[in-house]
């Protein structure tokens, strides 16, 4: 029998931040009320609305910024954030999904992989 080794090869408790815009306007992401969280035990939210990461990762697909927002109940892929899908119009202009990392624009959208202290934009704006 093979062997696996975890991708975070221990347990960890990571943080990073999201801030969600639709058309420019920011959007609030559920929080849950305090001593609570909101999510599984590898992924979730606390009061201070800030993405948490808890406990062994075995694949790193198990916390990408999709899966996140799956287990808060709200919808991220590359083509669809909460209720806007691409090529709907933002202002009267066509638009898309867009994923910032620390202010910069970042093509793998739903599947990146969460990472300690990074700052998330999500984005729908026009192209």
């Amino acid at each position: 029998m093979e062997e696996r080794t975890p991708f975070s090869k221990s347990q960890i408790h990571w943080h990073a931040d999201l801030n969600v815009f639709i058309c420019g306007e920011e959007i609030t992401m559920p929080r849950p009320s305090a001593n609570q969280h909101l999510g599984g035990p590898l992924l979730h939210t606390h009061d201070d609305g800030r993405i948490h990461v808890e406990g062994t990762v075995w694949n790193e697909e198990d916390i990408t910024l999709t899966k996140y927002m799956k287990v808060i109940g709200k919808k991220f892929t590359s083509e669809e954030l909460l209720d806007k899908t691409n090529g709907e119009l933002c202002n009267g202009e066509e638009s898309n999904v867009k994923l910032y990392v620390d202010g910069e624009e970042s093509p793998e959208l739903g599947s990146y992989i969460i990472k300690d202290k990074e700052r998330y934009e999500l984005r729908f704006e026009p192209l």
